[in-house]
């Protein structure tokens, strides 16, 4: 299985449509680009396997692997920069939240995500 995110950077923000199987499913939000530096940095483009993994603070989540310099980025719910330390988050729409650029609706996101990805334990990520 193969889900691209296609990106537009913005200064504060980078902002992303999620497609799987050739049809937008939702949006995503990552930090601003700034070399890869972790915590501050979306990760660079490029393809990547995403996992299935646990984590104690989201629950059962995907992982992005094999990224230059950088681990433990989650694929998870949230809405704004506040909620994320270097991962992806996803998001029904586009928009603000207490004047910061957000995802909205992403649990509801999230829910249909793993609908899409339930029936595997790995896919490729594309990001360009």
């Amino acid at each position: 299985m193969i889900v691209e995110i296609h990106r537009v950077y913005e200064p504060s923000a980078t902002i992303g449509t999620v497609i799987v199987g050739g049809e937008v499913l939702c949006f995503s939000l990552e930090l601003p680009w700034y070399g890869n530096r972790k915590n501050i940095s979306c990760i660079p483009e490029g393809s990547y396997l995403c996992k299935r993994s646990f984590s104690p603070k989201f629950g059962e989540v995907y992982e992005v692997s094999d990224v230059y310099k950088r681990s433990h980025i989650l694929i998870h719910s949230g809405n704004t920069e506040d909620d994320i330390e270097g991962c992806i988050l996803l998001g029904q729409r586009v928009g603000y939240l207490n004047d910061k650029r957000a995802v909205l609706d992403s649990k509801n996101a999230l829910t249909q995500f793993y609908r899409e990805v339930d029936s595997v334990d790995e896919f490729t990520l594309i990001i360009k």
